[in-house]
C-alpha cells in the first residue's frame, strides 16, 4: 500500500492534473457547463472523493454553489437509464456530505 502511495504521489509530481485541487477545479467546470450525462456523472464522482478527502475542495464546493448545481440536475433528469445512475449516484453523494455535514464545521456550509 505504502508503494501504491508513493507511485501515485511520483505521478501527480510529474503531471500536475492528477493533483486534487486541479480535478476538484475541473470537475466543477463539468458540473457548470457539462452537457453529457456520462462526463457530468465522473465529475460528481470526483467532487465525492475529493470533498471528502481535502477541506480547501469542499470549500471551493461551496464557493461555487455546487449544491444548487446538483439539485438543478436532478430537476432535469428524466426516466432514462443513465439518468436513472446519476439520480442515484447524486442522491448518495447528497446523503453523504448531509452526514459528514454534520461532523465536519467547513462542510456546514454546503447545504
Amino acid at each position: 500500500m505504502y508503494r501504491r502511495i508513493c507511485d501515485a504521489e511520483t505521478q501527480a509530481r510529474k503531471d500536475p492534473s492528477l493533483r486534487l485541487g486541479r480535478r476538484t477545479y475541473a470537475a466543477l467546470q463539468t458540473l457548470q457547463s457539462g452537457k453529457m450525462v456520462s462526463h457530468v456523472l465522473k465529475a460528481c464522482q470526483t467532487l465525492e472523493f475529493s470533498t471528502y478527502i481535502s477541506r480547501q475542495c469542499c470549500e471551493a464546493f461551496a464557493a461555487a454553489s455546487a449544491s444548487a448545481i446538483l439539485f438543478n440536475l436532478l430537476r432535469s433528469c428524466n426516466r432514462s437509464t443513465p439518468h436513472q445512475e446519476l439520480l442515484r449516484y447524486t442522491h448518495s453523494h447528497t446523503d453523504n456530505k448531509l452526514h459528514n455535514s454534520l461532523n465536519d464545521t467547513y462542510c456546514a456550509v454546503v447545504f
